[in-house]
Parts: C-alpha cells; structure tokens; sequence
C-alpha cells in the first residue's frame, strides 16, 4: 500500500505494479525531477500535484494507469509548474484535476499525446492548459481524434509536429501551421488528403515526411515539394 522512497530520490520509473488500489506517495518527494509510470493498472498519485506546484519535477510521463491522477488533494495554491516535458494517454482525467488547482504550465516545451482513445477533440480550457506557448514539439497519436488544436497555428515556437495514427482528423488546420515549423511528421492518417500551398507553408520547415500516410494526393503533392524542402520523406 505504500512504498518506502527515500526523499533524496531524483528519477523514478515504475512499470506493470499491477497493485489493487495501491498509492504512491510523492508529496515528499521534493528532488524528484522525472517520474515515469507505465502500465501500473489503478495505481494512484498520492501527493502529485503539490509535488508539480511545488517541486523539482521536469518531466512527467504516464501511460497505461488510468486512475493515476485521480485527485484526492486538497486545493494548493495557483502557481506555474516547472515541467518541460509532458507525456500522457489520459487528457480529460490530467487536465480536469489541473485545472481544478489552478496549476499552469508555462514552462512545458514537448507535449506527447498518444493512446488516448477516448479524446475526439480539445476543450478550450484543454488547450489553454497543454497548448502553451513555449512549446517546441507535440506529439499526437489518437485514433479517434477528429481535429487538432484551434490554437495551433498561432504557436509562436513550435518546431516540431507529429502526428501518427490520427485515423479521424480529416485535414490539417484551415489556418495553415505554425510560422516557426521545422519538422512535420503525418504518419498512417489515411483521411488527411493536401498540404497548405507550397507559398503558405512555413518558410522554416525543414523535415517533411508522409511515408505510410495513406494518401496517395498526399505524397503527389509532396513530390513537389522535394526541390523546395530539404528533407522530404514518401517512402
């Protein structure tokens, strides 16, 4: 029920604790700079959000454990975390117990959202709290996801955006990409059919690949972009 971490710990990673209602205890884990939870079946974050608002904590990965963030907190007062990296299959039930602390995320500079089936789209409040601003790279991969973020055009500092196995987005945003893209990555998302015009992509962009993509209008339209963009992947 309980597990005896010493408060000096700086990385953890645990994966298949299969417990039954167990808790891991991280309030006190104050040197704690990367935690990373992989298949640790109801497995609870006792302490978790009072350890970003107030901790070391820079990186953050959890996948497999639904129940991890359940929020039995009491409310702490509204800060910025200091995370940078955020990994997670689990929008709804990270964000809700965020915003319910006022918690903000300022410093995060990679986002990964991949096996979240459940997400069909991003509320407003969602992409207040993961699409910040300091981004550099989001990394999405959600078969039931219909469309990306509104915001996501607008990024002043993205550099990189993948998206892998998207099967419900049909297009990419109306109002083009971010004007700082280096790298796009549209892998095995058979429903996203044209690029923006060769004079609306980003002058930045370095890295396009479409292999495995579904689309052959996709990759025709890419062939064209081979003398254009320095690194051009279809196959």
């Amino acid at each position: 029920s309980s597990f005896p971490l010493p408060n000096s710990l700086e990385h953890l990673s645990i994966s298949g604790a299969m417990g039954t209602g167990a808790q891991l205890p991280l309030s006190n884990l104050t040197a704690l700079t990367s935690l990373s939870i992989y298949r640790c079946g109801d497995l609870r974050g006792e302490g978790l959000w009072s350890l970003l608002a107030q901790g070391h904590l820079n990186e953050l990965i959890v996948r497999g454990t639904p129940n991890f963030f359940v929020d039995s907190e009491q409310e702490i007062p509204s800060c910025s975390s200091k995370l940078q990296r955020l990994d997670i299959d689990d929008v709804a039930g990270f964000t809700a117990a965020a915003i319910r602390h006022s918690l903000l995320f300022s410093s995060l500079t990679i986002l990964s959202i991949c096996g979240d089936d459940k997400v069909k789209s991003f509320t407003k409040e969602q992409e207040a709290l993961l699409f910040v601003d300091s981004l550099e790279g989001i990394f999405i991969c959600c078969q039931n996801l219909q469309s990306l973020p509104e915001r996501l055009p607008r990024h002043p500092n993205l550099k990189r955006l993948h998206i892998w196995t998207c099967g419900a987005i049909q297009m990419l945003p109306k109002e083009g990409l971010p004007s700082s893209l280096q790298e796009l990555d549209i892998t095995n998302c058979p429903k996203i059919q044209s690029l923006p015009k060769v004079d609306d992509l980003p002058s930045s962009l370095r890295y396009l690949n479409v292999r495995d993509s579904g689309s052959e209008e996709l990759r025709r339209q890419c062939r064209k972009l081979i003398n254009i963009i320095p690194s051009v992947r279809l196959d």
